[in-house]
């Protein structure tokens, strides 16, 4: 069954908190772990691996820290999720080489399949980190606070 992965969750908090301050100057791991509640040391290696992705920059030294590549509006959650994680698959047939699955053209159910992962495809491409702050800043869902 598809599913995220606790890396690539963590991940998409780490981008959303970075498209959050994106006017701002680089972002240091330290504040970003902390804000989104994520472990410090499992943050690094996934900024490293956006980092090998081109889905971030880093900037070294006291001004250094983390930037998205490029603005938010141009940045979709499903290019980071299928970076991430391989491609949208509900059938479970393409992971780990697997050849013994039960899907197939002769699966009743491989039409539902399809068109979940269709639908699926379609809403994490259509949404970019951009139209994910815009949206909880008219739902109220998320507020970030930034007083210190």
């Amino acid at each position: 069954m598809f599913h995220f992965s606790s890396r690539s969750l963590y991940a998409l908090r780490a981008l959303y908190e970075l498209a959050l301050c994106e006017q701002g100057p680089p972002m240091k791991i330290a504040f970003i772990a902390q804000r989104q509640k994520i472990p410090t040391r499992f943050l690094e290696g996934i900024l490293a691996q956006l980092k090998r992705g081109g889905i971030v920059e880093s900037r070294r030294g006291v001004e250094g820290g983390y930037h998205l590549a490029r603005r938010s509006q141009y940045l979709t959650i499903g290019e980071v999720l299928r970076f991430l994680e391989g491609p949208v698959d509900f059938t479970n047939s393409q992971k780990k080489g697997k050849k013994d699955s039960i899907s197939g053209p002769t699966d009743p159910f491989n039409g539902l399949w399809q068109k979940l992962e269709k639908t699926v495809e379609t809403a994490i491409d259509e949404m970019t980190f951009r139209d994910l702050i815009e949206f909880n800043e008219r739902t109220g869902q998320y507020i970030p606070n930034y007083i210190i």
